[in-house]
């Protein structure tokens, strides 16, 4: 973690207008607020749906205050690495699984203090590849039913509502959960070969509703943690999410658990995709199948860190 003296400087807030209804502009301006007050110069930003922030925008930024949710800040994630400009995390969002990791909150004094202290660690970007699409995660990727879910909550225009929005997608997904058959290489080793069932690559230990099932998982050692849960039906699924909630072991119970920087992911049956961070992935798997690579940029993205 480095150190920098700070006294004035120039702070980036972006906000995403759709986060919290409407929660997000109204926390941006008190951040403004909280920091001209002490000085500093501030430029707001606002940038909604898939819109990437161009690293441009944060030429001669100390800080880059996102204010909105995990999706927010993954489309910031790229420009702050590329900038090197920190992040700090106002979180509006449903999971807010960033802010978590970091212990940030929404409060706008502990914000000036971690703008002025200016702690700053940095984190690995996941980078997944499918054909000739790449996109990069913070938190996870994954392909089963939480990907599931996401599609179809994206597809009912829903997203802004909080967690009631989940419950018809929840419920579609329970009726016809996204189970494909999969094979799972980590560095060339194989993990799994052609099972149908659900697997998660996660850069962090935080997931939704805390359930958490990659405890171990770090944002800051150059790898990503895997974990495959073998399952055929809902049934399956609900039996490893009530482990996850109870914190029980998982691989006692006959899921899969590996580390490593290169991961390979087969999917053999069509009409699956995969999620990045809460977020629907750029590309559905056909009826052909497809392969999915997973890589790590070590260390890349700076994160401002909460006092």
């Amino acid at each position: 973690m480095g150190v920098y003296a700070c006294s004035r400087v120039n702070v980036v807030v972006l906000s995403n207008p759709k986060s919290g209804a409407g929660r997000a502009r109204r926390l941006a301006l008190q951040a403004i607020h909280a920091l001209s007050s002490a000085g500093h110069r501030v430029k707001h930003l606002e940038v909604g749906g898939d819109e990437l922030l161009d690293p441009v925008r944060l030429e001669k930024a100390s800080a880059l205050v996102v204010v909105g949710g995990d999706g927010t800040v993954l489309r910031c994630a790229e420009a702050s690495a590329k900038a090197d400009c920190p992040i700090y995390h106002l979180p509006t969002g449903n999971e807010n699984l960033f802010s978590r990791q970091f212990g940030m909150t929404s409060d706008v004094r502990a914000l000036r203090c971690a703008v002025e202290a200016r702690r700053v660690s940095r984190v690995d970007l996941g980078r997944v590849r499918v054909g000739g699409i790449g996109e990069p995660f913070l938190l996870m990727c994954s392909v089963g039913p939480d990907a599931g879910v996401i599609r179809r909550l994206s597809r009912s225009r829903r997203r802004a509502l909080g967690h009631a929005s989940y419950t018809l997608p929840v419920l579609g997904e329970v009726l016809a959960p996204m189970l494909p058959m999969l094979g799972v290489q980590v560095d060339g080793q194989v993990l799994v070969e052609e099972r149908r069932g659900w697997v998660i690559v996660a850069n962090s230990a935080q997931y939704a509703l805390g359930l958490n099932p990659l405890r171990r998982a770090q944002m800051d050692d150059g790898l990503v943690d895997v974990l495959f849960m073998p399952a055929r039906s809902s049934l399956g699924c609900a039996h490893w999410l009530m482990r996850c909630a109870r914190k029980s072991d998982l691989t006692g119970a006959g899921a899969i658990e590996c580390r490593g920087r290169q991961v390979r992911i087969r999917v053999e049956a069509g009409g699956a995709c995969y999620q990045v961070d809460g977020e629907t992935a750029s590309c559905v798997i056909d009826a052909r199948g497809l392969e999915m690579e997973v890589s790590v940029d070590a260390g890349v993205v700076p994160v401002l860190s909460a006092p």
